[in-house]
């Protein structure tokens, strides 16, 4: 199984773009919210942006040519010892549908 790493602030650019996000709105960190990935942002009275899982890599995947066309369908988060920095792995997993 090939895992595609992507920065936490490749992802945050993504998500912004896939939001809509103009000038000084910008995604400001991540949490999970029971099942869904949740985005927190700097826009005032705006909620956090959240995803389901299928959405979220979705999401990636319109921003990201790698992701997408690695046809990715799941996702994990880990520190990167290497780049050291935390990175989400997105990866194909075949036995999902």
């Amino acid at each position: 199984m090939d895992k595609i790493y992507v920065s936490e602030a490749e992802v945050y650019k993504a998500i912004e773009r896939d939001c809509g996000y103009r000038g000084r709105q910008h995604i400001t960190g991540w949490w999970y919210d029971g099942d869904d990935i949740a985005f927190d942002n700097n826009r005032k009275e705006w909620g956090a942006e959240h995803y389901s899982l299928i959405d979220f890599v979705a999401a990636i995947c319109r921003q990201i040519p790698a992701v997408n066309d690695a046809k990715c369908n799941q996702f994990g988060y880990v520190f990167n010892l290497e780049m050291r920095k935390d990175m989400f792995y997105f990866y194909r997993d075949g036995g999902v549908r």
